[in-house]
């Protein structure tokens, strides 16, 4: 798990049981837990997700924030399973949009899931979804669905409105 704060990114400690003692290092919190440990933690998944591996295009960071099972529900057919096939996804579409950049416009978060409202911009400059490249900055809006399991991202359901 990485967080931010002003010097960059941090693996957190774990956090302290309900009773007030420690949690054994890299414990997680268990699955639908309503606790403020587990809506923190799937909040900064979803900000690594966002931050680390789409805008700075840091595939190998896939293994840490993501569970070997990730399955990424695109609504343009661009599913993907599993981290070697969810990284190709984003290496294909950052090579097609130079400057690529996926911002956080809201996001909810409720135990292990979240839900963001995003806005997605880029340079066409290479082959996407068929489309030969443009030159033209292209942008569009988009909201997703994240659900984690045990310190990790499991799902992602998106949906992009590309045709405006």
């Amino acid at each position: 798990l990485v967080q931010y704060g002003r010097t960059g990114p941090t693996v957190p400690q774990a956090p302290a049981a309900a009773d007030g003692k420690s949690n054994q290092a890299g414990a997680t919190p268990s699955d639908g837990d309503d606790s403020s440990a587990t809506i923190e933690m799937t909040r900064e998944l979803v900000k690594g997700f966002i931050a680390d591996i789409w805008n700075r295009g840091d595939v190998d960071l896939i293994k840490k924030i993501c569970h070997p099972s990730l399955r990424f529900n695109g609504h343009v057919g661009m599913d993907r399973v599993g981290h070697e096939g969810f990284a190709r996804m984003v290496i294909t579409v950052r090579e097609a949009l130079t400057d690529y950049h996926c911002e956080i416009h809201s996001m909810v978060v409720e135990s292990n899931k979240a839900f963001c409202r995003l806005k997605f911009t880029g340079k066409h400059t290479g082959t996407l979804l068929g489309y030969p490249p443009t030159g033209k900055t292209v942008s569009w809006v988009g909201a997703s669905e994240f659900t984690c399991k045990k310190g990790q991202i499991l799902k992602v359901w998106e949906l992009g409105d590309v045709k405006t």
